[in-house]
């Protein structure tokens, strides 16, 4: 497959398109909680989160074909799409059952919910489809991603809107809401992909041998998608309540923007990386990286308090759950562009799967490995606390979050180390610099204006006055990024040029 413009990588531009894309769902999806978050009780809440943990938990499965389909289309390899599809419908096959069986697990702990957990079955076929168009979208057209992101969070807010505080349909409308944005939102995947000719309906059945034959590479990082996204069904299990879920329902809905901060650029890098890219383009997404995530977490961890009543005042307590998560989330961040450098910079399968002895000795398997004990050890954390905080639901809440992060801490560095063994490449103190005077001067803002002792009990009275100080304390930071980056004057020249077609 040669690369020509419709197939051709522009890492610059997919990552702003790609962050745009994460910034405003973001925001929108901030609102999509609010809704659900202060229409629906505590317990409903906790039953929502745990609804598409499961849903996401089981569609994590699709890596075992996804990790190898993406690699193999890239390098122009026939028959991949037709392929990949078909193992996605076949497994909606399979996993619809075991989601049906969790459903059953989980009614019998709770004492209720196999009517909403059913009614979330179709929200498991859409993220199966929906990682199969993410999964090619990332080595063909990497900006697809940030589209549909754009469609997914703008749908769910409106439909969750109209069934949830219009009609009235409570827990079953938040459900409905998302399956309805997520099938517009894959269905338009779909239809870019048909333009770029990547799609086509062969299947190779000695495509489906090979990636089968070195299943166990994918296999780690799958089994880490699998723990890592059923996090709120274990906390269920383990507690044996909902209520637990709904605090760490508040402190994931801030990780999630943090954490797509980098997913928003690694896309587009691992096309690159793939395709024999250079340190070059890991210092540029890592430059982006710090730009964003450093409002970001500076956000999230001083007005933790505000965010926590903004979803709901009855989960005010919440606010040291979203600090915890929101470091953890930018640690992971880091750990996703280093991951996605290691594995982009193997060449051990290039020729295919042909010797399991160098592929299990290579970094392609080490990395997920190395990332798979790192989860187990946050979840022995986790599970251990638990064991002392009985019977105090925010605790155990916490508890399982510092688990995430001491993890997260222990195993960074080995991340960084390998991934400028694959790809050597400087950490741009610079902009790292620029990140935490603008971060600090920020918070500073925060403080004296008092805006971090904000609580949101009348949304339309008291969000207003919070989103003033955010964008207040956002025109310091980029100001200071533009005083003091001469990286980020460019950035914004060039976007400038962009926008007025030059």
């Amino acid at each position: 497959m040669e690369m020509n413009e419709k197939t051709r990588i522009r890492l610059r531009f997919s990552s702003i398109v790609n962050y745009s894309a994460m910034v405003y769902r973001m925001l929108v999806a901030i609102g999509f909680i609010v809704v659900v978050a202060r229409r629906l009780g505590v317990g409903e809440f906790g039953l929502w989160g745990i609804v598409w943990s499961t849903s996401l938990m089981l569609a994590s499965l699709t890596g075992l074909w996804i990790f190898w389909a993406q690699r193999f289309i890239a390098r122009g390899i026939k028959g991949v799409f037709g392929t990949s599809l078909l193992l996605c419908l076949a497994y909606c096959v399979i996993g619809g059952t075991i989601y049906v069986g969790i459903s059953l697990l989980e009614d019998m702990i709770l004492g209720w919910g196999l009517w909403y957990m059913l009614w979330g079955l179709p929200l498991f076929w859409l993220n199966v489809l929906g990682n199969l168009v993410d999964g090619i979208s990332a080595v063909v057209k990497p900006e697809v991603i940030g589209f549909r992101g754009f469609i997914y969070e703008t749908l769910r807010l409106v439909f969750a809107f109209v069934l949830v505080v219009v009609l009235g349909w409570g827990l079953l409308g938040a459900i409905i809401s998302v399956e309805l944005a997520l099938l517009v939102s894959v269905v338009y995947g779909f239809m870019v992909l048909w333009g770029t000719r990547v799609i086509d309906f062969n299947v190779s059945r000695s495509l489906i041998v090979e990636w089968f034959k070195g299943f166990y590479v994918p296999l780690l990082n799958v089994i880490y998608g699998f723990l890592r996204s059923g996090i709120r069904v274990v906390v269920s299990w383990a507690t044996g309540s909902e209520v637990p879920v709904a605090y760490l329902n508040v402190g994931f809905a801030s990780q999630a923007p943090i954490v797509s901060a980098a997913g928003a650029a690694t896309p587009a890098l691992y096309a690159r990386v793939l395709r024999k890219g250079g340190g070059g383009d890991v210092e540029e997404v890592l430059r982006i990286f710090f730009l964003l995530n450093g409002f970001m977490v500076t956000l999230f961890v001083f007005l933790s308090r505000s965010i926590a009543s903004l979803y709901n005042p009855l989960y005010v307590d919440a606010w040291v759950i979203i600090v915890v998560v929101s470091l953890c989330a930018f640690i992971e961040g880091l750990m996703n562009i280093f991951g996605t450098v290691i594995a982009g910079a193997s060449e051990v399968d290039r020729e295919g799967v042909l010797s399991h002895k160098r592929i299990l000795s290579s970094y392609l398997f080490k990395a997920p490995l190395v990332s798979l004990v790192r989860l187990l050890v946050s979840y022995g954390i986790g599970l251990g606390l638990v064991l002392f905080l009985r019977d105090n639901h925010l605790l155990e809440a916490l508890a399982f979050a510092l688990g995430l992060l001491i993890g997260a801490i222990a195993f960074l560095y080995w991340f960084y180390r390998v991934a400028k063994q694959s790809i050597p490449f400087r950490l741009p103190l610079r902009e790292v610099g620029v990140a935490v005077v603008a971060g600090l001067v920020m918070g500073l803002y925060y403080i004296v204006s008092n805006a971090y002792n904000i609580v949101i009990r009348r949304f339309w009275d008291d969000a207003p006055w919070l989103g003033l100080h955010v964008l207040i304390a956002g025109a310091i930071y980029f100001t200071i990024w533009y005083l003091l980056s001469p990286w980020f004057r460019r950035i914004l020249k060039s976007g400038l040029r962009l926008i007025h077609g030059r």
